[in-house]
């Protein structure tokens, strides 16, 4: 494990105002009136199945072709951007944690680790593959002798996935149920992973989980029922 050192990219702060997601029919799925978050915090968001969460983090990468309203991280306001001006900033400025891992099995670790140097410039991709190495070894993924990630445990790909995540150096993590394929005892060991990692690098944290362990780590909890904020 790495002591914690200086954040190299800081959290991006979140302002949203006015947010509303409509399915093609025009229902409303989700509405939020007004939400601030601080560069570097880290934001739980709870509620039953169907409620909205994952529809909010959506949104929150500008994934969602039907949002209104303005989500502001920093000084970008995501929803005013074109699509391919949203997809940039997602690349640039975002990583993401999913539950399902979506890694390529047929890869290794740091292979998978780094892949985002696909879509960088060629004088980018050096560092970012020393990051992925470096993260790697953070989380203490077995990396010899080097191995395809399909024989790994759910719970080391989980942490490749993460270190997947954290390359590239963004500014904010966005993270969907990212214990819900493990067992307890790799889930508590994935929560101190995924919260240790994001804190010493100062990143700002949003993280849909049914999981209290998780959600308990985190600054603050949103709830969302019926597609908007409870309570």
């Amino acid at each position: 494990m790495r002591a914690p050192s200086a954040p190299e990219t800081m959290g991006l702060p979140l302002e949203i105002a006015d947010l509303a997601v409509w399915a093609d029919g025009g229902r409303r799925l989700l509405s939020i009136e007004a939400l601030a978050l601080a560069p570097g915090a880290c934001l739980g968001v709870a509620g039953p199945s169907g409620a909205g969460k994952s529809t909010f983090l959506y949104a929150l990468a500008g994934l969602s072709p039907r949002a209104t309203g303005r989500i502001g991280w920093g000084e970008v306001d995501l929803l005013a951007l074109s699509r391919g001006r949203r997809a940039a900033f997602r690349r640039d400025n975002m990583g993401f944690v999913f539950q399902d891992f979506l890694l390529f099995e047929e890869l290794g670790a740091t292979a998978n680790a780094a892949l985002l140097g696909a879509f960088l410039p060629a004088r980018r991709r050096g560092a970012l593959a020393a990051r992925a190495r470096a993260e790697l070894a953070a989380l203490n993924v077995p990396l010899d002798p080097p191995r395809r990630v399909r024989t790994y445990s759910g719970g080391e790909r989980q942490r490749v996935a993460l270190a997947r995540a954290l390359a590239n150096d963004p500014g904010v993590i966005l993270a969907d149920e990212p214990t819900a394929s493990l067992d307890r005892e790799t889930k508590d060991r994935l929560v101190d992973d995924l919260t240790r990692e994001v804190r010493a690098s100062g990143k700002t944290m949003i993280a849909v989980s049914h999981d209290r362990a998780l959600l308990d780590r985190m600054d603050r909890v949103l709830t969302i029922e019926n597609g908007e904020v409870a309570g």
